[in-house]
């Protein structure tokens, strides 16, 4: 058996924490940075500063067998370091999920530090605080309430914008499929001049409806449209 001191299990430590990731489907939605607090296991091995290991506290570390059953069991880094988690979990670390204070140019990293302490860990929380929790942010506290909704209120302006400017580059995109005749609709399948393209559609338009006047700025499916129109009335007449 190996001394304590030697034994490489005793070599490591572990230990919980809270890290910030972005989460990139809020960040979209929302227009500006947000960051979910995730719990995570970070593992150091004794006498090495430089190289640490970091892994979601609910990721598999290994396996190993069941006695009851005799089967496999997927072990987390949680259950695996399990003494170390609940003394993790009894601290009641608060889980933050927003948009980070450092993203208000105005606060110092004093004063972040003072609200974090007072419970405000994001841009939404300082935005919604009132009444007394108001108060207990002293003297400018409502300066900074106010930077804090102001900083969201421009977040959504782009938002809309961009959602905007979406939604017209998607119609833009929609018209010049229909005009080029890549995707025809139902009613452009059933025209016999589905297949002709512009020259040939605004020649016959020429030779059969002179007293029509033709735009040049009209795409295949006007063309399409008036043409076949044209050729109903001909045949009508005929």
């Amino acid at each position: 058996m190996l001394p304590e001191f030697a034994d490489p299990k005793k070599q490591i430590t572990a230990h919980f924490e809270l890290h910030p990731v972005k989460n990139q489907a809020k960040t979209k939605m929302a227009g500006r940075p947000i960051y979910d607090d995730i719990e995570v296991c970070v593992i150091r091995i004794a006498g090495n500063r430089s190289t640490k290991g970091v892994f979601p506290a609910h990721e598999v570390f290994t396996r190993q067998m069941n006695p009851e059953t005799g089967e496999q069991e997927e072990v987390t880094y949680a259950m695996h370091y399990n003494e170390q988690y609940r003394q993790f979990k009894s601290g009641d670390a608060q889980s933050m999920s927003g948009t980070p204070l450092t993203l208000l140019p105005l606060i110092t990293p004093g004063k972040r530090l003072e609200l974090k302490a007072l419970g405000v860990h994001s841009v939404e929380t300082l935005a919604g605080i009132d009444g007394a929790q108001l108060k207990s942010l002293g003297m400018g506290g409502r300066d900074l309430k106010n930077q804090a909704i102001a900083y969201l209120e421009q977040a959504s302006k782009l938002v809309d914008a961009a959602s905007q400017h979406e939604e017209i580059e998607a119609l833009k995109a929609r018209i010049l499929e229909l005009e080029s005749g890549k995707n025809p609709t139902p009613a452009q399948t059933d025209n016999p001049f589905a297949d002709w393209e512009v020259e040939d559609l605004r020649n016959w338009l020429k030779d059969n409806a002179p007293d029509k006047a033709i735009d040049n700025r009209w795409g295949k499916a006007k063309l399409q449209e008036l043409a076949a129109e044209v050729n109903a009335k001909l045949k009508a007449a005929a």
